[in-house]
């Protein structure tokens, strides 16, 4: 989390706390999914745009202590959004209910592929 953070942060796609916005919304409640599957994200949305940051671990986590994660989605909502997010959504638990594509994403060898596995 902190890498991934501090990598948007480089780029100015975050704010400097954004990593502790995200930290406190996983205090609350972890957000694995299972299927070795976690979706961070913070509190409120905080971003110029919405987005997705995507990682993938050569060897699976323990998640809180609850499950094993290898694939995270760090979400990043565009703050003060009107925009309907339901497609995204929808689109997201697509990916992350289907074993076979999250195992595509774990195994992707580019960013290309990667991409294309999420489209």
């Amino acid at each position: 989390m902190r890498f991934l953070c501090s990598e948007l942060y480089k780029q100015k796609l975050v704010p400097k706390d954004y990593v502790n916005l995200v930290l406190e919304r996983e205090s609350i409640t972890p957000t694995s999914f299972g299927n070795l599957v976690a979706i961070p994200h913070p509190m409120v949305p905080v971003t110029k745009e919405t987005f997705w940051t995507v990682c993938t671990l050569k060897n699976p986590i323990h998640w809180h202590e609850q499950q094993m994660v290898q694939f995270v989605c760090l979400l990043n909502i565009k703050e003060d959004t009107q925009t309907d997010l339901d497609g995204m959504y929808k689109k997201l638990i697509s990916i992350i209910e289907n074993r076979s594509v999250v195992q595509k994403i774990i195994k992707s060898k580019s960013v290309d592929e990667l991409i294309e596995l999420l489209k």
